[in-house]
């Protein structure tokens, strides 16, 4: 699950899809897991949605998540969601 699905696609050569933006991070976890995304990558890309929406559902709900991997250059996190 990642903000731009077909861009992600270009460069890893996976499918990918987008989150719902829903300000309710209750909601957007229980999507997530209804879509049954495996992971999540958020990006520190100051422009984005992710900002708004995933970013703090993520942090309200660290439970259900997994860091996996930290990159710098932008700054992103790849997470496994927990089921």
């Amino acid at each position: 699950m990642v903000s731009k699905p077909s861009l992600f696609y270009l460069f890893a050569e996976r499918r990918a899809a987008s989150y719902k933006f829903l300000e309710d991070d209750k909601a957007l976890i229980d999507d997530l897991k209804a879509r049954k995304f495996d992971y999540v990558v958020a990006a520190d890309l100051d422009f984005s949605s992710e900002e708004l929406y995933l970013v703090p559902a993520i942090q309200k709900n660290e439970e259900h998540f997994t860091r996996i991997a930290y990159f710098e250059n932008p700054p992103a996190y790849l997470l496994k969601l927990n089921r």
